[in-house]
């Protein structure tokens, strides 16, 4: 009897403690892991290249073009694209952000570029449409080789059209 409660003991204790620990450390929410992949991959590619801090953050490398480079992350159900100056994160349907997603998104990026930009401006012409959550802080003229800034587009609401994208564009490739 003594055997069989002991046993009882050590399963409860060991679910109990899987359930709290499942609580502790449950994997980030979508929308933190790609601010996550967005800050450590993009916003840090010149001091690491991104190559390898894809592959420290557990994403796989899907193509490798000379000009651009596409990598899965199966935590977010994401894309990271690197192409020349700009960086992005990226989801399409029918792994889309939802729109709560991609309004908690929207806030955690709004205080990053606060915090590690605070020299670009928001620009409220960023806009994909009033259906999306579109947000943007930019320097340099649109369209100029000196361009850069921070941008989120996210269409929750287009069924097989909906899509995200969290991009940095810098003024320049980086080395």
């Amino acid at each position: 009897m003594n055997k069989r409660i002991l046993g009882l003991i050590l399963i409860g204790g060991g679910l109990l403690g899987y359930g709290i620990g499942g609580l502790i450390w449950a994997p980030p929410s979508r929308d933190q892991r790609i601010a996550t992949l967005f800050e450590e991959i993009c916003l840090n590619r010149t001091e690491t290249p991104a190559s390898d801090s894809a592959a420290s953050l557990g994403l796989v490398q899907v193509t490798a073009l000379p000009a651009r480079t596409l990598w899965v992350d199966a935590t977010s159900a994401s894309f990271l694209r690197v192409e020349g100056k700009s960086c992005s994160v990226e989801t399409f349907d029918p792994n889309a952000l939802d729109r709560e997603e991609a309004e908690a998104l929207a806030l955690i990026v709004e205080d990053l570029v606060q915090t590690r930009f605070p020299e670009l401006d928001f620009d409220p012409r960023a806009s994909m449409g009033d259906d999306t959550i579109s947000r943007g802080w930019a320097a340099g003229a649109s369209f100029s080789p000196d361009r850069r800034g921070v941008f989120l587009f996210a269409a929750p609401d287009r069924g097989e059209g909906s899509f995200s994208f969290l991009t940095v564009l810098a003024p320049k490739t980086p080395g």
